[in-house]
Parts: structure tokens; sequence; C-alpha cells
């Protein structure tokens, strides 16, 4: 069954999205399409959606410290410019087609220091 993920942005093969819908099919990315109208199991996520490969599962850890780190020593980093230029993350892109994992990574700005979390939405 077609499976879409829904997000305010979204990355995906080295770039960000607003307001794209990912659709999937057995954990195969199909398409990311402009939101136009609410679809058949779509489920909208909080956060920024990852559209990685599946070997992203076994980096997703040291992907998100750097990230953290980044961040640390940089606080006028973007979390989108941080994202597009992270080394983990541009040799783990999607491709349509192929097997492929969607996280959302979420980002609480109520502390002094922006803390991060990562939670996969598609199985």
């Amino acid at each position: 069954m077609k499976k879409g993920y829904l997000a305010h942005k979204c990355y995906c093969a080295g770039a960000i999205y607003h307001l794209h819908t990912v659709f999937c099919q057995r954990n195969k990315l199909l398409s990311i399409n402009p939101f136009s109208n609410e679809t058949a199991n779509t489920i909208f996520c909080d956060g920024m959606l990852l559209v990685v490969n599946k070997e992203f599962d076994t980096h997703k850890g040291h992907f998100l410290s750097l990230l953290q780190q980044q961040l640390n020593v940089n606080p006028l980093l973007t979390i989108d410019k941080a994202i597009i230029d992270n080394e983990i993350l541009s040799s783990h892109n999607a491709v349509t087609g192929e097997a492929c994992s969607i996280y959302s990574i979420t980002s609480d700005n109520t502390l002094p220091i922006a803390t991060l979390s990562i939670l996969k939405v598609s199985e």
C-alpha cells in the first residue's frame, strides 16, 4: 500500500523541500510531490523529514551528535544549512525506486542550546 509522509520541511538528495509529501510503497521511495490536498494514508510528522537510504540507520547516532556539535559551535547556523552541509547525511541519499528510511528530526529551542531528537517514522 502506498503511504505518504508530510512535514513542513523535508530533506532528500541534497535539497530541502517545503510542504512536500514523500510517497513510499513497501519502504521504497516513489516520489516527493508538492502538497496540494489531503491524501489517504498520509501521516503528518512534526519537525523535518529526512529521507535516506537504509545504510543511514547504522549512522544515525553519529549524524545526530555531529549535527548537535555543528549547531553548538555556531549558534547562528540554521538547522537547514547544517543538514545540507552534513557529510554523513549527504553520503546516504535516498534514490527513487530503492529502499529508504524516513526520519523526523525535531529541535527544542526552549533551552539555551537547542537539543535535537530523531525518530524513525517509516517501517
